[in-house]
């Protein structure tokens, strides 16, 4: 039995798209080895756009079954062993600090997905009461990241009823990420920009980062935004839906 080359190539074309628009997966690489059918990048772009041409139901709803499947693969996660998931008490924290549920966000300033995520999981917060976010700075994005990551622990570490509002404010911002940045929006939420600069060179800032690192390493966060929700690890970004579907799934196993 013969493949049609446009299925073929069309699955391709779907897992990109929406692995792209998702974040479930970094980066797609098309791989076209061994068809005998396809030869070069132009006649694969040629197929693919023809596919798109010719059937965008069949992609809509190949996307739309892509997505339940991932979603679905969120909901299951991946349970977490042998490692303490305790608040040790030493990272920022929003909600309700004796909440039954515990989330661990892992986030990245850079993380364009980790801003899609932000209003999600605050409008968690604002609906349940019985929810607690544990913020755990993951820059893995390169300097910029690194820089925002100390600022945002800085501004926890002078005035920790300031971090959510500067979490916030720094991420919601689309700026690049400066020292100018930092202390601007430190100013704005009452702490002071000098004391902000001075705080971020002190060796505790880099030994948090390097503490929430070596955590994520542990649970197995390879990329942002990542979650642990009750022992459960969520890899990539999730909409507010199935954050209340995994809470949900955790209140039943008490």
């Amino acid at each position: 039995m013969s493949v049609d080359p446009k299925i073929y190539i069309l699955s391709g074309v779907i897992a990109a798209v929406v692995s792209a628009a998702t974040h479930f997966g970094l980066q797609y690489q098309g791989q076209m080895a061994g068809t005998g059918a396809v030869t070069s990048v132009a006649q694969v772009r040629a197929i693919a756009q023809q596919v798109i041409d010719e059937e965008p139901k069949r992609i809509v709803d190949s996307v739309d079954h892509y997505v339940a499947t991932k979603r679905a693969e969120a909901q299951h996660g991946t349970e977490i062993k042998n490692v303490d998931l305790k608040d040790d008490g030493k990272s920022p924290v929003a909600g309700n600090p004796q909440g039954d549920v515990t989330i661990v966000d892992f986030f990245d300033y850079s993380c364009c997905y980790c801003k899609r995520v932000l209003h999600d999981k605050f409008q968690v917060l604002s609906e349940d009461k019985n929810v607690k976010i544990i913020f755990k700075d993951f820059p893995i994005l390169g300097q910029p990241s690194l820089e925002a990551s100390k600022a945002s622990l800085a501004v926890f570490a002078l005035a920790p009823t300031k971090y959510t509002e500067f979490h916030q404010k720094l991420m919601e911002n689309n700026a690049p990420r400066t020292q100018e940045l930092f202390e601007y929006i430190a100013k704005e939420v009452g702490v002071d920009p000098a004391a902000l600069k001075a705080k971020m060179q002190e060796p505790a800032i880099v030994e948090a980062l390097n503490r929430n690192l070596e955590f994520g390493r542990q649970l197995g966060v390879h990329g942002t935004p990542a979650f642990v929700i009750n022992g459960k690890l969520i890899p990539g970004a999730i909409d507010h839906a199935t954050m209340v579907d995994l809470i949900k799934q955790a209140r039943a196993k008490k």
